[in-house]
């Protein structure tokens, strides 16, 4: 089976997960009162025909919009794209694929019209990806009442048995979230090693905020920059003793890059400072997880000339690898973690 293949298979099983399994009794109170069919229909999610695991971006909003009282009829674009959830619902072995990948070109020229697409094409632009590069979720795939925020459970139950199983497969290489009451259930929930961004959304996403603007530039300097390290992860850099980081000594930080792959171990068990480079360089460090040593060094190169941060890539991965990496600082709850590892 292939991989688009595979894909059709998992998203069409999510589909069996009824609203009952996710809401539990709260759905009484949760269910939108129009168009009951489809509010008892999940959009699973879209993953765009150039996606690539390992590679690929995933965008995580919080639950599909529509639920509110006077949405008593479809506009036109759910006109096309319910009927298409329906028959997907139902598809049997033969037409799955297909009706898999009808969802995902139906949802490119019908999520633009959302105004969703004011934070989400802007997200894109500052990531360096095209829509058909990336993978979109919500972390509860039913419409709510009135839009209202899915209950703790309901969160908790849709992230065990859809998000984190469909993690798994997507193998996305950062995860972004459309809002903050996405991304505090990503800060909550996520256990794997994985860069995440949270875009905040505004009322309606009738502006980008300054917020997001921030976050936007955070994309640009990080993303593009793993984006680059992605098409060159190959690259076999030719690498000379680099200036000290930090405690790391020169000889510490010759690391013999042939073909050596990065493993990460474990997050920092008190997160670095927010807009050091230590922060960054280990934001960038997880998006290689299981790639090589050379990807690493070529993407932070270009890391240092994008946003100003210094020091050599070998030595950043010496750091990350190392044990007691604070000896000048007693007690700090750090300084005897290893966060990663480098293999042959």
């Amino acid at each position: 089976m292939g991989y688009r293949e595979s894909l059709a298979a998992h998203f069409n099983h999510l589909t069996t997960i009824s609203r009952q399994d996710i809401f539990g009794d709260a759905d009484t109170l949760l269910r939108p009162i129009n168009l009951p069919k489809d509010s008892s229909t999940m959009f699973a999610g879209y993953v765009g025909n150039k996606y690539v695991p390992r590679q690929g971006l995933l965008l995580l909003a919080i639950n599909p919009g529509g639920g509110g009282d006077k949405y008593d009829r479809r506009i036109p674009e759910d006109d096309v794209f319910y009927p298409l959830l329906h028959e997907f619902k139902s598809a049997n072995q033969e037409n799955v694929v297909a009706t898999f990948e009808a969802i995902n070109r139906a949802f490119v020229p019908i999520v633009t019209s959302w105004n969703l697409w004011r934070i989400l094409g802007s997200t894109l632009e500052a990531a360096g990806a095209s829509i058909e590069e990336i993978a979109y979720m919500n972390v509860v795939p039913y419409r709510t009442r009135n839009d209202k925020m899915p209950p703790i459970e309901a969160r908790r139950t849709s992230w065990a048995r859809i998000v984190r199983p469909t993690l798994g497969l997507l193998e996305p290489r950062a995860i972004i979230t459309l809002g903050k009451k996405a991304g505090s259930i990503v800060d909550t929930l996520m256990e794997d090693v994985l860069p995440t961004y949270c875009v905040p959304r505004t009322i309606g996403d009738s502006y980008i905020s300054e917020d997001a603007k921030k976050v936007h530039q955070q994309l640009r300097k990080e993303i593009q920059i793993i984006n680059r390290g992605m098409r060159n992860r190959h690259y076999i850099a030719d690498t000379t003793v680099p200036p000290d980081i930090d405690t790391i000594s020169n000889e510490q930080a010759c690391v013999n890059e042939n073909m050596k792959t990065i493993n990460i171990v474990q997050q920092p068990k008190k997160p670095f400072r927010q807009g050091s480079a230590r922060n960054r360089a280990w934001r960038i460090l997880q998006a290689f997880d299981g790639l090589s040593v050379e990807a690493f060094i070529d993407a932070c190169s270009a890391m240092e000339r994008a946003s100003g941060v210094g020091g050599d890539p070998s030595g950043w991965v010496q750091f990350f690898t190392a044990t007691g990496r604070y000896k000048n600082k007693p007690g700090n709850s750090n300084a005897s973690e290893k966060l990663a590892e480098v293999s042959d």
